[in-house]
């Protein structure tokens, strides 16, 4: 089960399967899957996260045809700062925390409202 939590009204996550998944701030570092996006409406942030989450899965993909040594300068070159090598780790990681503990809960401080943890909760539900 996956869930998306609010870390203001929850509390901060305390448990191996709870992840906080926003910007750095309040002492919380910044998760590879944060949302850049602010300048828009609540909704239109999210779009454009899952416009950015598709294009890193996208990125992924065409990867396969790339050589494990040559894997990481790779994505080094697709986006911004490796972005997608780094979300791609971070969702590695999140799958394993859902296979071992069988929860993931997902910090932000959005939810329950439209939030970007939305779209990693229905990439990763798919999978289950």
């Amino acid at each position: 089960m996956i869930t998306v939590r609010n870390v203001r009204k929850d509390g901060r996550p305390v448990h191996p399967w709870q992840v906080y998944i926003g910007r750095a701030c309040y002492g919380f570092e910044q998760s590879p899957l944060f949302n850049a996006h602010r300048r828009g409406t609540r909704d239109q942030n999210v779009e454009w996260y899952r416009a950015d989450f598709e294009s890193w899965l996208a990125e992924a993909e065409e990867a396969r045809s790339v050589s494990a040594d040559d894997l990481e300068s790779y994505f080094e070159t697709c986006s911004p700062a490796g972005r997608a090598w780094q979300a791609l780790e971070e969702l590695d990681r999140l799958r394993s925390l859902l296979k071992e503990h069988g929860q993931l809960e997902l910090f932000c401080w959005c939810a329950p409202l439209a939030c970007h943890g939305d779209v990693i909760k229905a990439h990763l539900g798919k999978e289950v």
